[in-house]
């Protein structure tokens, strides 16, 4: 059980040092946004390799939390911002954040942006 934690404090510190090193140009997010069904196709043929590997639950962890993470990133640590994006309540955006430890990040990359 402890290495299953630590994998998974291992891949959000990961996803973090990236996030926060790479920030796509705007012309790519928008047509990232604009190909919409096109996303989703790579992403069923990932979760096919998954199956029988992974389970349904760890799969659906991972996503919300890369999904948070990149929304959180893309609206540079705008809560608000991020519910909208996610179709969540800023309070259960909050919650994600305070549940997989990333509340400080998005406070400083809130600051950051500000700057």
């Amino acid at each position: 059980m402890q290495d299953i934690e630590l994998e998974r404090a291992e891949r959000v510190e990961n996803d973090l040092e990236e996030s926060m090193a790479f920030e796509p140009p705007p012309v790519v997010r928008a047509a990232a946004q604009q190909a919409g069904a096109e996303l989703m196709r790579p992403l069923s043929d990932l979760v096919r390799m998954q199956v029988g590997r992974r389970t349904l639950s760890d799969i659906s962890d991972e996503i919300r939390r890369c999904m948070l993470v990149e929304a959180v990133r893309l609206n540079r640590g705008n809560i608000t911002k991020t519910a909208s994006m996610l179709g969540l309540t800023r309070q259960a955006v909050q919650q994600m954040l305070s549940n997989l430890g990333l509340k400080g990040w998005a406070s400083k990359l809130r600051e950051t942006a500000g700057r």
